[in-house]
């Protein structure tokens, strides 16, 4: 029976709501060799909604969605990072060149007017078209094809959008870190895609090199770097063939309850002069977007803030600034950097330890102070302008 036929099923249906949220590393020892209920599919949607409960809250709330295999969860958008999508469609027909569980090709749907979603596994697209009807999504076209035959048979300008989320693995199954080694290769399709769409939007993992992929590409008019929880999930490049060389720089901090971003101008970051110096009564720490885009010059500039250290990405006010696009500490006290002074004043008290350019190891420090972390209380570890070590105990504002 095949997964479609199994979903439908009332006794399957409670057989999963019966184990919602259960381990199934344990589960597959109890139904091990049994025979009268389908013991993969089981697995795979228990593991599947417990994934989709946090990432993929729109579809969690669908009992009669499926699921497919763990990578296909792992590697697609969340809801928040496929909403954020939605700023660079302006309606019009969308291309989806690897489809995959279909959560960006849903968010497209909701925005344009017309979608094609493109997959070359059978399996996984039949899924994808089973989930859309449960989504009642109408205007989406599915085609059992690989990016690049897909491609062949488009004419000029067919869409307005193209979009490419390549696999991060190369053809020996390891991480890539280069645009060249993703599959499928978008340096090697760009001329295609720019045939049949005036624009691409292609997504990268957070590891890859923002300069590199601008120059490679060419004709980035943005680039936004999307975090999530204050961690970088993912790079969008937004290629227009009308572009200046000059990409708007966004970086986004996703939240259920509002975005927080701040933008910048690629060249001008490059000729910027800050000022650095000493810290004063308040200090700031760029949300992770900000620092995997480079904008160290640009946050300090917006914000009238001094920059502690060139290469030390924290900075300082003497006045409270409240809608800074990261945390920010008040400063309580600065401390000698001398670990058995430093065990003796704050034993018994929590604190988080914060490294930042530091020139000690950070493990060795943390592991002799051996402090219990929590509260509001932070030390960081950092090395000043004049390039000596300095820690200061600060107080979580926001």
């Amino acid at each position: 029976m095949n997964w479609i036929e199994l979903i439908k099923n009332p006794e399957i249906r409670r057989i999963l709501a019966e184990n919602e949220g259960s381990d199934t590393a344990k589960l597959a020892l109890k139904w091990a060799g049994k025979k009268d209920i389908p013991v993969n599919f089981l697995l795979t949607q228990i593991a599947g909604r417990k994934i989709a409960s946090k990432k993929l809250p729109d579809l969690y709330k669908i009992d009669s969605i499926i699921y497919p295999d763990k990578t296909a969860l792992e590697q697609c958008s969340s809801t928040l990072a496929a909403q954020n999508k939605q700023r660079f469609i302006t309606k019009g027909r969308v291309a989806d060149l690897t489809g995959g569980l279909g959560i960006d090709s849903i968010s497209f749907a909701k925005a344009s007017n017309s979608v094609v979603y493109i997959e070359p596994n059978e399996d996984r697209l039949k899924i994808a078209i089973h989930n859309f009807k449960e989504l009642g999504l109408q205007n989406v076209d599915f085609q059992n094809s690989t990016a690049e035959e897909f491609l062949k048979n488009l004419k000029t300008k067919e869409f307005d959008l193209i979009y490419l989320d390549p696999s991060r693995r190369d053809e020996n199954n390891r991480r890539a870190f280069r645009l060249s080694d993703l599959q499928p290769d978008v340096l090697q399709l760009k001329s295609q895609i720019l045939n049949a769409s005036p624009k691409l939007l292609l997504k990268v993992g957070p590891m890859l090199d923002i300069t590199e992929a601008i120059r490679e590409l060419g004709k980035v008019t943005i680039v936004n770097i999307v975090s999530i929880k204050d961690e970088c999930k993912e790079l969008l490049f937004y290629v227009d063939e009308k572009a200046s060389e000059n990409p708007e720089v966004i970086c986004s901090e996703l939240k259920d309850d509002g975005n927080s971003e701040f933008k910048f101008d690629y060249q001008f970051e490059k000729t910027l002069e800050i000022k650095i110096g000493k810290f004063s009564n308040y200090i700031y720490d760029p949300q992770a977007s900000i620092i995997k885009a480079g904008g160290f010059k640009s946050i300090a500039d917006k914000f009238e803030l001094i920059k502690l250290n060139a290469n030390t990405h924290l900075y300082t006010s003497e006045q409270l600034i409240n809608n800074f696009p990261g945390k920010c500490y008040e400063v309580i006290s600065q401390l000698d950097f001398d670990l058995k002074t430093l065990k003796s004043e704050l034993k018994n008290k929590n604190f988080h330890l914060v490294f930042r350019n530091f020139p000690e190891d950070a493990t060795k420090v943390s592991n002799k102070l051996n402090l219990k972390s929590g509260g509001d209380r932070y030390l960081f570890f950092y090395t000043d302008f004049d390039q000596k070590p300095q820690v200061i105990e600060v107080k979580r504002l926001y």
